[in-house]
């Protein structure tokens, strides 16, 4: 029981809690008044989360054999489903740069530059990114569900929008927990932990899209690659469709009378 407590809280409380925290005292800061900084502590904040946790259940080589370097003395096989702890780097680091361009672009049209953004992020994950079993189809799938759960998410209400993407991750990881993947369950319940703390603070505005699309689009697209041959894919794709139900549910409670 120690053993699991321990694990529980090195794997997916503290990369979680301590990521959200260090986006929520960012925001409350002078500094977060910034226009684009509060939306890139929260991406930010779900990105580290996420490397953490991956970082937890394996190593910083991990990552490294992702990269054409050279590591000496290191021995372990190539696996592509390190390629989450990558993509999770690859958004700690791209998306403060993207928030603050968008915010400082301040496009007419926010929706818009929300899915070309999503597309070009889903098309690029979907280029470099493959997981066993991915056939062009299936690259096409995340691609798209980037830049639908991208325009979804930034459509919603702030803490709708950070909950649905908790419930989606909340969702992948009882996936992977039937399947056996318990590598890819923490990690995302690491997610949904971090997503659901914001959420309650509820002073992201606007949400992350992008960021939590491209970081839910693979934890679902991996745990859909190494599914068991006998289990159904639909349900880790149906999972990326939360956000739209989210934000298309939000809507409806707007426009009913008080």
């Amino acid at each position: 029981m120690a053993a699991l407590a321990l694990y529980l809280l090195t794997t997916i409380v503290l990369p979680a809690l301590v990521s959200a925290a260090a986006a929520i005292a960012i925001t409350r800061s002078p500094i977060g008044r910034t226009p684009g900084f509060a939306r890139a502590a929260a991406g930010t904040a779900c990105a580290v989360a996420v490397l953490w946790a991956f970082m937890a259940e394996s190593d910083a080589n991990a990552v490294l054999r992702q990269l054409p370097v050279s590591m000496p003395k290191d021995d372990a096989p190539f696996e592509r489903w390190h390629r989450v702890g990558l993509v999770a780097l690859v958004v700690a680091v791209a998306a403060p740069v993207v928030a603050v361009a968008a915010s400082m672009a301040r496009p007419r049209k926010p929706f818009v530059a929300e899915a070309a953004v999503g597309m070009v992020a889903g098309t690029a994950l979907a280029l470099a990114v493959a997981f066993p079993g991915d056939g062009s189809a299936d690259r096409a799938v995340t691609g798209v569900a980037v830049a639908v759960a991208a325009v979804a998410l930034a459509a919603s209400a702030p803490r709708a929008g950070l909950g649905s993407a908790a419930a989606t991750a909340l969702a992948v990881a009882g996936l992977a927990a039937v399947g056996g993947f318990i590598s890819l369950a923490a990690i995302a319940a690491a997610l949904a932990l971090a997503a659901l703390v914001l959420a309650v603070n509820g002073r992201s505005r606007p949400i992350p899209g992008v960021a939590l699309a491209v970081l839910l689009a693979t934890l679902a697209a991996c745990g859909h690659g190494y599914r068991d041959d006998s289990a159904a894919s639909w349900p880790w794709r149906a999972a990326l469709g939360i956000p739209v139900l989210g934000w298309a549910g939000g809507r409806v409670l707007r426009k009913k009378p008080a």
